[in-house]
């Protein structure tokens, strides 16, 4: 017995509705958390965001992501992140360097240079003397 194609049309329609409704909540759910949540904006302004996206729910929401600026701590999260891993970076070629140093002058061997390149590379410090 076939299946009737308006059958199977409504069970597809059905389907992007749910998923596509279930997508808008989500993305509600974020808004309205980001908003209420947010210190540095003022309580006329959450209102007017929270009317936005009550009246106009797809566009309200939308726009909000799209005009939201980084709280200064999320900014500072990021600076502090990226701070840290610089100054990794710099103390990993530092240390490189100056392994380099001691095995070109015969004060490591070729084994133990590479022990403890390893050990830096894997954010381990190394306590040789120089």
């Amino acid at each position: 017995m076939p299946i009737c194609p308006l059958v199977v049309t409504e069970f597809w329609a059905g389907l992007l509705t749910f998923v596509l409704f279930f997508a808008l909540v989500t993305v509600w759910a974020f808004v309205l958390t980001d908003l209420f949540m947010r210190k540095g904006m003022s309580g006329w302004k959450k209102a007017a965001w929270i009317v936005a996206i009550i009246f106009f729910p797809f566009i309200g929401a939308l726009l909000y992501l799209g005009t939201r600026r980084p709280s200064m701590a999320e900014i500072a999260y990021v600076n502090q992140a990226v701070g840290e891993q610089a100054t990794f970076i710099e103390g990993a070629a530092v240390e490189l360097e100056r392994l380099n140093k001691l095995r070109e002058t015969g004060e490591i061997s070729g084994q133990e240079y590479e022990t403890l390149r390893a050990q830096i590379v894997a954010g381990k410090r190394v306590d040789k003397a120089a």
